[in-house]
């Protein structure tokens, strides 16, 4: 899956591109703590994008509230946010 950056993310959102966020929890195994990673679809271009680092990598978290923050932060007034669990 191609990557985004926040920057790339906060302009889509800011300029009314039509765009959803999916939070998705990844578990690392039993037992393991899971980790939360953001996906961001652009429905009418038909294509997912996952929110990279600034160093290109795929960006985790450990903790929601910080990643939700992290999105509203990114994204003020967003009203729906999918959270998906695999």
């Amino acid at each position: 899956m191609q990557g985004i950056s926040a920057q790339e993310l906060a302009f889509a959102y800011r300029t009314g591109e039509r765009l959803e966020v999916q939070v998705v929890e990844r578990s690392e195994g039993e037992g393991q703590r899971s980790s939360w990673e953001v996906v961001v679809v652009f429905p009418d271009k038909e294509k997912s994008f996952v929110l990279q680092s600034v160093r290109g990598t795929k960006r985790t978290w450990r903790d929601f509230v910080r990643m939700m923050n992290f999105i509203r932060d990114t994204c003020p007034g967003i009203r729906q946010i999918l959270i998906n669990f695999v």
